[in-house]
């Protein structure tokens, strides 16, 4: 029998936030926590992303997890720059990308907190959220003024777990 107890299970990308990953450990994900951009219960206090969230869920027959709320948020940066983008030169759609200033609601992929590049490239808009599995549901933590509960810190050791 191996006795390991870390104190957490931390991630800053990868499956812990997908639903196939939760599916596949039950309650052995409790307690993991990660970094992400989406969990549905954002969804509850930002009616423009509760509607993105029905119309891929409908589109794409499972629920928006974060990877594909990025990937949709990249793909409606991408068609904003091209569309104000001078030609399709690789200068004007950089210049195009680099001049985003995108408010929330812009266009029908821009849902959460905006797109900004600032001068070293990252998107100034962007605000982490830091979820924690709980019973099997993603359950934010951080920051205080989105968390549906508190971070439990350190996790469980494994045989305290019910």
């Amino acid at each position: 029998v191996v006795d390991y107890n870390p104190i957490a299970a931390l991630h800053v990308s990868g499956a812990p936030y997908t639903p196939d990953f939760i599916s596949a450990v039950k309650k052995d994900g409790d307690y993991i926590t990660c970094s992400v951009g989406y969990v549905s219960e954002l969804t509850k206090t930002n009616k423009l992303l509760a509607e993105f969230a029905n119309s891929y869920e409908v589109a794409y027959k499972r629920p928006l997890d974060d990877q594909a709320s990025q990937g949709c948020l990249a793909a409606g940066t991408l068609y904003d720059a091209l569309e104000r983008a001078s030609d399709l030169s690789p200068d004007a759609v950089t210049k195009a990308i680099r001049e985003t200033d995108l408010e929330i609601g812009a266009n029908p992929y821009i849902n959460r907190d905006g797109v900004k590049f600032g001068t070293s490239g990252d998107n100034s808009r962007a605000k982490i959220i830091v979820m924690q599995l709980r019973d099997q549901q993603q359950r934010i933590v951080y920051p205080e003024s989105f968390a549906s509960t508190k971070l439990v810190w350190p996790m469980p050791a494994w045989n305290a777990r019910v």
